[in-house]
């Protein structure tokens, strides 16, 4: 059977494909050999380049030491693990056969993954913070659209509906801030 051009296949995000990694057994730790393989990619970069970046995902389990960079899944009716310790830069004419999209839960349980193993701590807002700036960004507005004769501009409508949405978010925080 033939296969399609490549530039018909989806290597999206999420993805999971067959790569042949070559004989990479030379190479101490490293996997070699046809497995699959988790597309991590943006899909602005898996449209535009020849290669995507991405997980291989092993059949053999790590029952006695799990590993906190290895994520189970089912592929295929088996349970596997996606190997996070090693990010792989793939050529896409070297991905065979299309295996499946990841589900959500379990993208999102790789995502968490991979900040745990590249050390990178979630991104948290001090939403006590972002209200007094909300705040302080409302006050100016309304200062400035008090001054300023908005008809003049063409603006004033605009004006009006920003200020409306930016009260709204700012009341939504502090109700939110009050409530817990």
């Amino acid at each position: 059977m033939k296969r399609p051009k490549q530039d018909r296949l989806k290597f999206t995000r999420g993805t999971i494909w067959m790569f042949d990694n070559g004989d990479a057994s030379q190479v101490e730790g490293v996997q070699g050999f046809s497995r699959p393989l988790l597309i991590m990619s943006n899909n602005v970069h898996n449209k535009h380049s020849s290669t995507v970046n991405g997980y291989t995902i092993s059949r053999t389990l790590r029952a006695k030491d799990r590993i906190p960079m290895h994520v189970r899944i089912r592929l295929g009716g088996e349970e596997c693990e996606i190997q996070l310790e090693q990010p792989r830069t793939a050529p896409k004419e070297r991905l065979g056969n299309y295996m499946g999209t990841l589900s959500e839960s379990s993208m999102i349980d790789v995502e968490r993954a991979i900040l745990s193993q590249l050390a990178i701590k979630p991104f948290t807002v001090d939403t006590g913070k972002a209200v007094k700036k909300l705040g302080n960004v409302l006050m100016f507005l309304k200062h400035w659209s008090d001054k300023v004769e908005l008809s003049k501009l063409g603006i004033d409508d605009f004006m009006r509906s920003l200020i409306c949405k930016i009260e709204d978010i700012h009341n939504d925080l502090q109700k939110s801030i009050k409530n817990g």
